[in-house]
């Protein structure tokens, strides 16, 4: 080969790198262009991050995605408010409920204090009188009822309790007074000297307490008996409405 030849080929040799060389420059350039564009892009957008106050999270989540969330946040939270109150009913104290003020206790389970159901005397204290005997006349005083007994007989505590008081009535002669519970009393009267109790003793209903005698003064002309009053609350009322005969 002659040398026109040899130095043709090299020239071409020559250009072909020049461009080689070329091509590799300029893909250098693009590429650290491109990437010099993206960090500025990406401090761009952590800017607007950080200037906006933060990322909206709502632009990430679906419409629908957000509203569903949104109902079951409001279900938890009736779920809570429900769990709430039902704590708080079963907490609430008992005495804030109404409650019925307790019973009295019965007095139709009285007994007759003696054998006898016969009454000489009936009830008329403010209300229908009744004759007496002793006065001959007909009175509206009569505190209780006269139940027809022998002198001598047993007189039995007509309901439990606790005796109050023994005296002597100017009226009524010796007297048994016995409280019972819920504000009754129960009085027993022209009993003999006989007496069977003390003040304060603690009775059974159908205990023997005294007997029949002759001491009441404003019934000494009457028939045999015992006097037998009922008081509820402070006021006399009709022993007969209450008494079981036995």
């Amino acid at each position: 080969m002659n040398n026109k030849n040899i130095n043709k080929k090299q020239n071409k040799l020559a250009a072909v790198a020049l461009l080689l060389t070329a091509a590799v420059i300029i893909g250098t350039v693009w590429a650290a262009d491109s990437i010099y564009e993206n960090q500025n892009n990406a401090k761009q957008n952590i800017n607007e991050v950080t200037e906006g106050g933060g990322l909206d999270l709502n632009s990430l989540i679906p419409q629908d995605t957000t509203e569903s969330l949104t109902q079951t946040q409001e279900q938890a939270l009736t779920d809570t408010n429900d769990s709430t109150e039902q704590e708080t009913i079963s907490q609430t104290p008992e005495e804030n409920y109404e409650t019925a003020p307790a019973a009295k206790p019965s007095v139709d389970s009285l007994i007759n204090p003696v054998s006898s159901s016969t009454i000489t005397m009936a009830y008329s204290y403010g209300t229908d009188p009744v004759f007496s005997k002793t006065f001959n006349e007909y009175r509206s005083d009569h505190t209780g009822v006269d139940i027809a007994a022998s002198v001598g007989e047993e007189v039995k505590c007509a309901l439990a309790g606790k005796v109050v008081e023994i005296r002597t009535d100017p009226k009524l002669g010796k007297t048994i007074k016995i409280e019972h519970e819920g504000g009754i009393y129960t009085e027993y009267s022209n009993l003999s000297d006989d007496i069977k109790v003390i003040v304060n003793d603690n009775v059974e209903q159908g205990q023997v307490i005294g007997t029949v005698g002759t001491s009441a003064l404003y019934e000494s002309a009457d028939d045999p008996h015992v006097h037998f009053a009922l008081i509820i609350d402070g006021a006399y009322v009709d022993p007969a409405q209450y008494l079981s005969f036995n």
